[in-house]
């Protein structure tokens, strides 16, 4: 009967194991050639989207003028410029007013550019998981309505976090009396939250995109992989944030739009780091045998152009297996 310590190492080694065979798999697969190719698209979206976002909130928010009031006190505890915050309002403003025609434009807009994102995200899911694409009628199809649910999930979330900052500093309500109680809740809750879409937009995406049929406890726990590493960025790039707030203006401008870009390009990272990881515990519910830590050691060693000799001794390859 196996003791305790054995079943702790047993417990901590399988997902150390996979992480690894995942990263390895995941520069094999020149992904971050293929997340470069992906991020452009999301760069590209940015404009369709926060002009549908706003456009949407707009068509709630104009029906109630203390509601919208409240946002732009809330903006206001983050754009510290007068001139810039009363920029923002009439920007604002100006898309509420004419939320008809700005949304249809969003809408159009958005799908245009969603849809070659989605066509090209679902290329690197098929090239991850080693099957051949859709067709071209049907990867279009599942491409619009991939753009529709997850663009309404993003709005969604875009809008859920101010909202719910502003009602828990907000004097008097249930929720700020709750959270002056227990303050940490909010921080936990906001946290939960940001890895609870992003880990379910991975999970849609592993589950539908790629030409082939997945467990759903791989998906799930690829899912989870992507959610807590995007949060981890997302504390790295506040920290970085942090560093460049109240800096010289044009500095500053700078240091925003080239943390914007690489924001989206570890985010697409991570987004297919997630199905490498899938990928490998399939690979496992197929009964391939996972390598050992000496063989992944002496690959990765390899794949950096060193050469460990106790290593490439004690990694023996499987039968049929041709170096490489």
């Amino acid at each position: 009967m196996p003791s305790l310590k054995d079943n702790l190492k047993r417990l901590i080694s399988r997902p150390v194991r996979v992480l690894v065979e995942a990263a390895l798999s995941f520069n094999d697969d020149n992904s971050f050639i293929h997340a470069s190719s992906v991020s452009f698209y999301f760069i590209l979206s940015i404009i369709p989207f926060v002009l549908f976002a706003i456009s949407f909130a707009g068509n709630i928010l104009k029906h109630d003028p203390a509601l919208l009031e409240a946002v732009y006190k809330g903006l206001s505890l983050f754009i510290a410029r007068t001139e810039a915050l009363e920029w923002l309002k009439n920007f604002v403003d100006t898309i509420i007013k004419s939320s008809g025609t700005t949304t249809i434009t969003g809408v159009i807009s958005l799908l245009f550019v969603s849809v070659g994102m989605f066509r090209s995200l679902e290329y690197v899911m098929n090239h991850t998981f080693g099957v051949r694409p859709r067709g071209y009628i049907r990867s279009y199809l599942i491409g619009i309505s991939f753009s529709l649910i997850l663009n309404i999930l993003l709005i969604l979330a875009v809008i859920a976090s101010p909202i719910l900052n502003i009602l828990s500093t907000a004097k008097g309500s249930t929720l700020h009396q709750f959270l002056t109680k227990m303050p940490w809740m909010l921080t936990l809750f906001n946290w939960m939250s940001n890895a609870f879409i992003f880990a379910l937009i991975c999970f849609l995406i592993y589950l539908v995109l790629p030409n082939t049929r997945q467990r759903f406890r791989d998906v799930f726990w690829g899912a989870v992989t992507a959610g807590l590493l995007w949060n981890l960025l997302k504390l790295v790039f506040d920290l970085y944030q942090s560093i460049f707030t109240g800096s010289q203006p044009l500095l500053g401008t700078f240091a925003y739009v080239l943390g914007a870009i690489f924001w989206m390009y570890l985010s697409t990272s991570i987004i297919i780091y997630g199905a490498e990881v899938c990928m490998i515990l399939s690979l496992r519910s197929k009964g391939v045998p996972a390598p050992s830590f000496a063989q992944l050691f002496s690959k990765a060693t390899r794949r950096i152009g060193l050469s460990v000799p106790w290593v490439s001794k004690t990694a023996k390859k499987p039968p049929g297996q041709s170096s490489s």
